[in-house]
């Protein structure tokens, strides 16, 4: 499906993250289920094109993700995100990159760029 991704590294030094020396997450038997119920949205929003659901999903991820490897001032991309119309935030769950996510449109390249300025203005200026 045609998305497009504005995407971010999220630690502050820019070094990102030492994946091999970082213990994997251990998720709780509520955020197992939760990730079952969004992988069978996932393929739903993959099979009909529904960039607003893959968001959705990829948002809810991210949330969950936050317990585990915590971003920066992800209450503040939350609120960019949704200033900007995009479809959701996606994060890595064992990295340091981050990404908005739209669907195509006339109005994206105004959100990109409103979008782009706003993670700068939070101190995230490599996108």
């Amino acid at each position: 499906m045609p998305i497009q991704v504005l995407g971010f590294g999220t630690s502050g030094d820019g070094r990102g993250v030492d994946t091999l020396a970082t213990p994997p997450a251990r998720y709780t038997s509520w955020e197992i289920e939760a990730f079952r119920v969004m992988r069978g949205m996932l393929r739903r929003a993959i099979r009909i094109g529904d960039v607003a659901l893959l968001g959705r999903v990829a948002t809810a991820s991210a949330k969950i993700n936050q317990r585990h490897l915590p971003i920066p001032r992800f209450a503040d991309l939350l609120a960019v995100a949704r200033e900007c119309d995009a479809a959701g935030l996606q994060v890595a769950h064992s990295g340091d990159v981050a990404g908005l996510l739209w669907a195509p449109g006339p109005s994206l390249r105004s959100c990109l760029d409103r979008a782009q300025r706003l993670l700068g203005g939070l101190g995230f200026r490599e996108t």
